[in-house]
C-alpha cells in the first residue's frame, strides 16, 4: 500500500508528493541498512523446516552465512504458535539454536528481536547469549522473566534491566555502546532499568546462542519471533527498528505516545533516485547534525 506522504514542512516545496513520487513509496524493513544478522521465523526461506514443522536450520537473510542450527530433538518449532497471523519459531524448554563465530564487529552493537517468554525454571533462562562475550539475556527471575541483560565476569560483570515479570509479547533493544563504554535495555521503546558503564566495553567474536544461556543449561520457554543485529546504536536506527518490528507483530499500541512510529511504521521516501527515512505521518527524517537521513543514493 502507498504512503500518504507530505513533505512540506521539511524540504519547503508544500503540499504532497505527486502521485508519480508517490509510486516510488514503501515501507521499511532491515534489508534497508547493513545488519550483521537478521532471522526471521516468518519467512519461508530464512527457516529449513521438516515435515513436523520442526526448524532444523534458522538462515542468516543478511547473507553473512551466521545460519542458526542445532542437533535432532532440541529443534524450536514453526508449526503450532503464531502472532499477527505469522508463524513464529517456538522454544518449548528444550530446544535452541547456536552459530559458532559469531562476528558483531569492532564497534557498536545493537540487538533487536521480539519474543514472548511463557515460563522461568531459572534466574538463567535465556532468550539468547554470546558465549565468549559473556552476555546473556536472562530471566533473573524464578518465577517470571525480568529481561535483564548481563554483560561481562568478575570485577568487570555489569548487569541492567527490569526488576518485574514481563508478560506477553515484546519488543526488546540491547544497546551495547562501546563508544561510551556502557550498555541499556529498552522494553518496547522505553528504557528498562538504568544505563551501566562498561569496564569491557564492545563484544568480540561469540558462539551466538538462541533460545539459551551461554551454557545452554537454561534454556527459554517461550516463543522467538523475529531478531536484528545492527552495528549501530544511534537512536534514530533504533527507533526505527523497534518501529518496523512492532507494527509488523502487532505490537504498536505498546510504543510510547512520543515514539516516531507509534502509529505507522517506517517508511522510505525516494526522490530523485535517493531514498529517504520517513516517519509515520512520511516526514523526513533528519539526523542530530540536520542533514535528511539517507537510505539510499
Amino acid at each position: 500500500m502507498p504512503l500518504g506522504l507530505s513533505f512540506g514542512n521539511c524540504l519547503g516545496l508544500g503540499g504532497h508528493l505527486s502521485q508519480d513520487l508517490m509510486a516510488n513509496t514503501r515501507y521499511w524493513d532491515p534489508s534497508d541498512i547493513d545488519t550483521l544478522a537478521w532471522y526471521d521465523a516468518s519467512d519461508d526461506q530464512s527457516n529449513q523446516v521438516g515435515a513436523t514443522g520442526l526448524v532444523s536450520q534458522w538462515n542468516d537473510l543478511r547473507g553473512n552465512g551466521f545460519h542458526l542450527t542445532t542437533g535432532q530433538g532440541f529443534e524450536p518449532d514453526r508449526s503450532t504458535q503464531t502472532r499477527n497471523s505469522l508463524p513464529v519459531n517456538d522454544f518449548n524448554g528444550g530446544p535452541f539454536m547456536s552459530v559458532a563465530n559469531f562476528n558483531p564487529g569492532n564497534g557498536d552493537v545493537g540487538i533487536y528481536f521480539v519474543a514472548n517468554v511463557t515460563a522461568t525454571n531459572s534466574i538463567n533462562d535465556s532468550i539468547l547469549s554470546l558465549v565468549q562475550a559473556n552476555l546473556q539475556f536472562n530471566a533473573n527471575n524464578n518465577a517470571g522473566f525480568n529481561g535483564v541483560l548481563v554483560k561481562n565476569t568478575g570485577n568487570d560483570r555489569i548487569v541492567t534491566g527490569g526488576a518485574n515479570p514481563i508478560n506477553g509479547y515484546a519488543v526488546y533493544s540491547l544497546v551495547i555502546d562501546q563508544a561510551n563504554a556502557q550498555i541499556q535495555v529498552y522494553l518496547n521503546g522505553t528504557q528498562l532499568g538504568q544505563t551501566r558503564a562498561d569496564n569491557s566495553p564492545g563484544l568480540v567474536v561469540s558462539q551466538l546462542n538462541m533460545g539459551a544461556n551461554t551454557t545452554l543449561a537454561n534454556p527459554m520457554t517461550g516463543q522467538i519471533a523475529e531478531v536484528v543485529f545492527e552495528d549501530s546504536v544511534e537512536i534514530n536506527k533504533r527507533q526505527t527498528i523497534e518501529g518496523y518490528l512492532a507494527h509488523k507483530w502487532g505490537l504498536e499500541g505498546q510504543l510510547p505516545d512520543d515514539h516516531p512510529f507509534n502509529l505507522d511504521p517506517p517508511g522510505i521516501v525516494e526522490i530523485a533516485q535517493t531514498q529517504y527515512l520517513s516517519d509515520e505521518t512520511g516526514n523526513i527524517m533528519y539526523d542530530n547534525g540536520g542533514n535528511p537521513i539517507v537510505v539510499q543514493g
